[in-house]
């Protein structure tokens, strides 16, 4: 997974590999929801109190001033985090059986906290990237703000890939009777 490249304070391409989310459903809790079947249009309101992210991570450019470059495990955390998910569906029929895919899936994050540790950054340099860690932590309110819409996009298209999976496998009717 690449996380879009950004520009201005924060300038950084991420990629992302071996992604392994942890949380997802523990803990989860549905605060709202609305089905326009019509349309097949689904909005959602969501808390989740932890969601970790883990995974091989390589990482280049600048947050502020500062250089970051480096390769290795990363562990991104979102603590107490509220979601809101719209998905646009549309049916097709498959075997005489009418089942549904998701066009769009749109994901809007608001964690309340981030944890974030990168290691091996600056060629394993440990002093630069314990330095960058703690500089990470420290900012990770202004580095999650700006980095918002690629994570937001990418969230959206693993979602997609998820809800279809599931979505392609049973009708339409088994997930919504009538």
């Amino acid at each position: 997974m690449s996380v879009g490249e950004t520009h201005g304070v924060v300038a950084l391409k991420q990629d992302f590999r071996n992604i392994k989310l942890h949380g997802l459903t523990k803990g989860l809790k549905v605060t709202g929801y609305n089905i326009d079947f019509d349309k097949l249009v689904f909005k959602s309101l969501s808390f989740n109190p932890e969601i970790s992210l883990d995974a091989d991570y390589t990482i280049d450019g600048r947050l502020l001033l500062l250089p970051i470059r480096g390769n290795g495990k990363a562990n991104i955390t979102m603590y107490n985090m509220k979601s809101t998910n719209t998905y646009y569906g549309e049916k097709f029929e498959k075997n005489g059986e009418i089942y549904m895919k998701i066009k769009k899936f749109l994901v809007k994050l608001s964690p309340e906290k981030i944890h974030l540790h990168f290691s091996n950054l600056f060629n394993g340099d440990k002093l630069l990237g314990n330095q960058m860690n703690k500089f990470l932590n420290a900012n990770s309110d202004l580095l999650f703000n700006e980095m918002r819409a690629p994570y937001e996009e990418t969230f959206g298209i693993v979602f997609t890939k998820i809800a279809n999976d599931v979505f392609s496998k049973v009708p339409f009717n088994k997930i919504f009777p009538e």
